[in-house]
């Protein structure tokens, strides 16, 4: 999964932050501001190397919580 995720980041710098951005706060409602998925994507918007540590975050949330965080990213 982690590297299906990857390529959904790996765009050029515009299009892939505010993929990280949509990605931010979707995770955000669905999780809460708080919540290690969303801190981690925050923190992958500022810097992009930290992306793997967002992918497992994301990798690391319950079935359900992680496709309707997917399904989300996908709608947008």
């Amino acid at each position: 999964m982690t590297a299906g995720l990857l390529s959904v980041f790996s765009a050029p710098p515009p299009e892939g932050i505010a993929r990280l951005r949509e990605a931010r706060i979707a995770a955000s409602l669905l999780c809460g501001s708080r919540h290690p998925v969303t801190v981690a994507l925050r923190t992958a918007i500022a810097d992009p190397k930290a992306i793997d540590v967002a992918i497992d975050e994301i990798d690391a949330l319950p079935a359900l919580t992680r496709r309707r965080l997917l399904a989300a990213m996908a709608a947008a």
